[in-house]
C-alpha cells in the first residue's frame, strides 16, 4: 500500500529554466499519472499474486487428496 502513501516527484532537470507556473502544473499533472500508473502496477500485482497462490493451492489439495 505503499502507492498511496509515496508521491512521485517529476525529476529537477525537468524543470530547471522553467517558470513557476509550468513548475505547478507540471508537477501537480506528473504526480497524478504517477499515482495512477502505482496504483495499477499494485493491483496488477495483487491480481497476479492471488492467481498464482491459487494456482498453488489448487494444485496442492488435489495432490494431496488423490486417491
Amino acid at each position: 500500500m505503499l502507492h498511496i502513501i509515496l508521491e512521485p516527484s517529476p525529476p529537477a532537470t525537468r524543470l530547471l529554466g522553467k517558470s513557476d507556473e509550468y513548475v505547478a502544473v507540471y508537477t501537480d499533472c506528473y504526480r497524478e499519472e504517477g499515482k495512477k500508473i502505482q496504483t495499477k502496477n499494485a493491483l496488477t500485482g495483487c491480481l497476479v499474486g492471488m492467481a498464482v497462490e491459487l494456482v498453488f493451492y489448487t494444485l496442492y489439495f488435489l495432490i494431496l487428496f488423490e486417491d
